[in-house]
């Protein structure tokens, strides 16, 4: 049974692989932002703008995964090959990797895809 619009007022922090995985089997709509804020600038940067995207898209699960918190087997299973990496899961699903790094582009990029 998939969870519609199931939506969060803050951001889930994943650190767990099996977690992370179930989030996307159990949701239908799941963005991810892979980043390493303790030394990533473009990833500090990013943050404000991710956390106002959540207050604007109630049906859509917001995640994070510090990649400094995660195994390597986490970050080869999802292709990361930079940070910040933003992706979008529909229906468990990989859709795109977002490329907007302020709200409303963002917001607006997010938006196109639940349609």
């Amino acid at each position: 049974m998939r969870l519609r619009a199931y939506s969060l007022s803050d951001i889930v922090q994943v650190t767990d692989i099996d977690v992370l995985d179930r989030m996307l089997e159990d949701w239908d709509y799941v963005v991810i932002n892979f980043s390493a804020p303790a030394w990533c600038v473009p990833c500090r940067r990013l943050a404000p703008h991710y956390l106002a995207a959540v207050s604007k898209l109630p049906g859509v699960v917001f995640v994070e995964v510090d990649i400094d918190k995660v195994n390597e087997p986490f970050i080869n299973k999802y292709s990361l090959m930079s940070v910040p990496t933003l992706k979008f899961y529909s229906m468990g699903e990989f859709v795109s990797d977002l490329k907007s790094r302020t709200s409303v582009p963002l917001i607006t990029e997010i938006k196109e895809l639940v349609k």
